[in-house]
């Protein structure tokens, strides 16, 4: 899910970079005011997502 403002609409595929997983494709499945939600194209195993969320814990604590 991203929170903002997305130029795209349902059904439209993005690439993203993300620490540990690397680049990623997914594509928008809904949006709702501000919000939307965006299913990866692949499965990410456990404990790369776990890795993934400690580095994102950890940029945002760095704020």
């Amino acid at each position: 899910m991203c929170v903002g403002e997305v130029a795209i609409d349902r059904g439209e595929r993005v690439l993203i970079q993300l620490p540990v997983i690397g680049r990623i494709e997914a594509h928008l499945v809904w949006t709702h005011r501000d919000r939307s939600g965006f299913q990866l194209e692949r499965v990410i195993r456990p404990d790369d997502f776990r890795a993934l969320l400690a580095i994102l814990k950890g940029k945002r604590a760095a704020r």
